[in-house]
């Protein structure tokens, strides 16, 4: 059950992640299928990725990410 104050801060904690992927079309794609709730071999399927594009593509997302972890957990 999610408050008004959650849904926004995930709203734009999804903004803030597709600027950061804004330039790698296959990190946006993905991005966007999670925030629908889509992952691993559904999102997969999806996007017409085999598992070795998809893993590959999550990767690097989690690369980019990693500093926006880091600084939540701070």
């Amino acid at each position: 059950h999610h408050n008004p104050h959650q849904a926004a801060d995930s709203r734009s904690q999804l903004e803030y992640v597709e600027k950061v992927v804004e330039d790698d079309e296959d990190c946006w794609l993905l991005v966007q299928l999670w925030a629908e709730g889509r992952r691993g071999k559904e999102a997969a399927e999806e996007l017409g990725w085999d598992a070795k594009r998809h893993d590959a593509v999550r990767q690097r997302l989690h690369r980019r990410l990693q500093p926006v972890e880091d600084l939540r957990k701070s």
